[in-house]
């Protein structure tokens, strides 16, 4: 869908989304986590977090109208060696 101009990417833009990884910096309002946590992120970037689908019983998040994007489709996903996710969509891996 990314090639065939479904989504508006930006080319060159690295696939791949759902990727996991250690953290290796933070925004300044994140503090679920710390750098060296095990991450898996998740595909949202950016929702409103105030709309029916975001708080909706079933949280389809994902179809938020105000997203600013999609890892992987619209910033650089999890086959770059490097990518920004939204925390709120992100899980702690643990480590064993």
């Amino acid at each position: 869908m990314v090639s065939a101009g479904a989504f508006s990417t930006k080319l060159p833009c690295t696939a791949s989304h759902e990727g996991c990884g250690q953290v290796v910096a933070l925004g300044s309002s994140v503090t679920d986590f710390k750098e060296g946590d095990r991450v898996m992120a998740g595909l949202p970037m950016h929702r409103c977090g105030h709309c029916a689908d975001c708080l909706g019983p079933e949280e389809f998040r994902h179809y938020c109208p105000n997203l600013k994007g999609h890892v992987g489709v619209t910033t650089d996903g999890a086959f770059a060696e490097y990518m920004v996710v939204d925390a709120r969509e992100s899980s702690r891996i643990p480590e064993n």
